[in-house]
């Protein structure tokens, strides 16, 4: 039996007639992943250790015996996800030779994480890239970004979204205004900086997302200790205008990721995935 509320699986003792856990699902939200320490030295050698805290939809540790996977978007993970049987999942993380921003995410039973902490691969004097906001924008480009970090210099540096030269407006030694260039296919570009004053580069892979405007956008979050999905729609027109068309609780029997949208007409159907979790979908706006 499943408790639609908390995801939670019971089986019937067949001599008393009660109810046992078998499953207890993990919660994206509360679960935890740190990377401690989260500065090291780019030299290939200096690690930092990843540990995974799964968590239930009450904060309770789940304890061990689950399928934990890690990833990291640069350095080199080392061995495979240690089990340390109280309840905390750990893999070294080892830094490449380069100032690169890895981020870290995770995955408990087939389930991603919310969390992505980030550790900094730093070399002294090289730029270190923090975070680009916003991470996403549109194909055609001509989103103005702000990149936060350390070492940019006191020249104009130089922007690169994938191998395509972003326009600096402004710069300083910590913050960075420019436009991003356009691009030919959707997906994750890694920014790079180059300070032009030492001719130093940094990185950050998977930094920023190039989004088809043609393309309806979905993202649902699970409300802690609740089974609630809400749905927040959004659709792009074909000139990169962005609106928020409603927000709903959505129908998850159909296949959204394949569902055509005509209108703006949607289901509002209550019955959430099964494990719970953060789900994305893309759908072709008509």
């Amino acid at each position: 039996m499943v408790n639609e509320t908390t995801g939670k699986v019971y089986v019937t003792n067949s001599d008393s007639n009660n109810l046992s856990i078998l499953y207890v699902p993990v919660d994206p939200d509360r679960s935890i992943i740190t990377a401690i320490p989260s500065f090291i030295r780019g030299d290939g050698a200096s690690t930092s250790l990843i540990t995974v805290i799964p968590k239930d939809s009450d904060g309770n540790d789940l304890g061990t015996g689950r399928q934990v996977t890690i990833r990291s978007t640069a350095g080199f993970l080392q061995g495979t996800v240690s089990d340390n049987g109280d309840g905390t999942y750990t893999q070294v993380l080892k830094s490449e030779i380069r100032s690169v921003t890895a981020t870290i995410s995770a995955t408990v039973d087939g389930t991603e994480l919310s969390s992505h902490p980030k550790v900094f691969m730093i070399i002294n004097g090289h730029p270190s890239i923090h975070s680009a906001n916003p991470s996403w924008g549109f194909l055609r480009g001509g989103t103005q970004v702000t990149i936060e970090g350390e070492d940019f210099g006191k020249k104009k540096p130089d922007v690169l979204f994938g191998t395509e030269s972003a326009s600096v407006l402004t710069w300083s030694d910590h913050q960075i205004e420019c436009i991003t260039p356009p691009q030919q296919n959707p997906g994750l570009v890694e920014i790079t900086v180059t300070n032009n004053y030492n001719n130093s580069k940094g990185y950050y892979p998977e930094g920023f997302e190039y989004v088809d405007p043609n393309i309806v956008q979905l993202r649902a979050t699970r409300q802690p200790n609740t089974a609630t999905m809400v749905l927040t729609w959004k659709a792009c027109d074909a000139a990169g205008a962005f609106t928020v068309i409603r927000s709903t609780t959505p129908d998850f029997s159909s296949d959204l990721a394949t569902t055509p949208v005509t209108g703006k007409s949607f289901s509002d159907a209550s019955t959430p995935p099964t494990p719970p979790g953060i789900y994305f979908y893309r759908v072709e706006y008509q």
